[in-house]
């Protein structure tokens, strides 16, 4: 992968293909995280087709405030020509059969997890939770679990985003222009070796002032 993130790894051994394995570029980007931070940070990884394009780490935000940051990312990704995107956030979860949330102000029992949310082509959303726990540092993995069809706001923004990504026409100035916004508001961003390729033709069609150039989409 070719680009900047957090400028602290090499990023081309933690994010590569296919689609299947987004799963463990999650997991991974978030071992990174512990290292550095000491919790995952959440994310967006997109891909055409099988091939992995960008990964955006979200600014920082306010509990229950995600939709806003992701958005913006999806402003960038979707017109970039991403036609799958999955969305990872750390959380905490439980039982339902625990009828009070194990966690005070002093402790939190709770389940430390990464909830993931995957959108595909014709915009079907599915998720899972990667549980893990933190020992000396290092994240311990959990068998990961498939919850299905998810619901709430980020799930709808996904599904509503990529049903729609085809009827919002942009040039190669807009991409990089939200590309830039992106930066200024504090989401870092990192390109594999396709999406270099396609910034490198977006750069050049919009300082030759031609017209716009489109990305032709694996679907």
């Amino acid at each position: 992968m070719v680009g900047v993130h957090r400028g602290r790894i090499d990023l081309e051994e933690l994010m590569r293909g296919p689609w299947t394995d987004v799963g463990l570029m999650h997991r991974a980007f978030a071992e990174v995280d512990v290292r550095f931070d000491g919790t995952p940070l959440p994310r967006l990884i997109g891909f055409a087709g099988d091939e992995p394009l960008a990964m955006v780490t979200l600014r920082p935000f306010d509990p229950g405030e995600a939709l806003g940051p992701m958005i913006e990312a999806l402003a960038f990704l979707l017109p970039f020509g991403a036609n799958r995107i999955s969305a990872g956030f750390p959380g905490r979860g439980w039982s339902l059969d625990d009828p009070i949330p194990p966690v005070t102000d002093e402790v939190d029992l709770r389940q430390r997890i990464v909830v993931e949310m995957r959108v595909v082509q014709d915009a079907t959303v599915s998720s899972c939770l990667h549980p893990f726990a933190i020992n000396d540092g290092a994240i311990v993995w959990e068998e990961p679990l498939d919850l299905g069809p998810p619901e709430g706001h980020l799930a709808h923004a996904l599904a509503v985003t990529m049903a729609g990504r085809h009827t919002v026409r942009v040039g190669p100035g807009d991409i990089l222009e939200q590309l830039a916004r992106m930066g200024v508001r504090g989401h870092e961003l990192a390109v594999a070796p396709q999406g270099a390729v396609w910034l490198e033709r977006l750069a050049l069609d919009a300082d030759s002032g031609g017209r716009a150039w489109e990305i032709h989409q694996a679907d």
